[in-house]
């Protein structure tokens, strides 16, 4: 799942989006402007 860091930010902040992340067991990557998340809990691997 992809969202742009702005509108997470206006909708209800980064810093709950990532404990519900870390709730989770979920991954976050934050790239450029955009966060990009892994549903999944199992490891990601950085292709490249």
């Amino acid at each position: 799942m992809r969202r742009r860091l702005a509108d997470v930010e206006r909708e209800i902040g980064v810093a709950t989006l990532e404990l519900e992340v870390r709730r989770r067991g979920f991954h976050m990557i934050e790239c450029s402007d955009q966060l990009v998340i892994a549903c999944c809990p199992k490891p990601v691997k950085i292709i490249c």
